[in-house]
C-alpha cells in the first residue's frame, strides 16, 4: 500500500535459507498507478542480467513457487 508521504520505489529480493533479503532498492518517479513493473527500470534489468535471472513468472507460477517456500 503506497503511503502519501512517502516516495514510490522499485525493490529486488531473493529468499535464502528462508529469509527474503533485499537486494536493490531504487526510488522511482511518481506513477500514480502504484505499481511499477521491474522491467520499465533500466537499472534493474541491467540488475537482473548481471545475476543471470530468467524471465518473471507469470502470476500463477509465482503463487505456487511462493507456496512452496514456507
Amino acid at each position: 500500500m503506497k503511503r502519501p508521504d512517502q516516495p514510490d520505489f522499485v525493490s529486488v529480493a531473493c529468499r535464502n535459507a528462508g529469509r527474503w533479503q533485499t537486494q536493490l532498492a531504487i526510488v522511482t518517479a511518481e506513477t500514480g498507478e502504484g505499481f511499477a513493473p521491474a522491467s520499465s527500470l533500466e537499472t534493474v534489468d541491467a540488475y537482473l542480467s548481471s545475476i543471470g535471472a530468467g524471465a518473471p513468472l507469470e502470476a500463477a507460477a509465482e503463487k505456487k513457487a511462493l507456496a512452496g517456500r514456507k
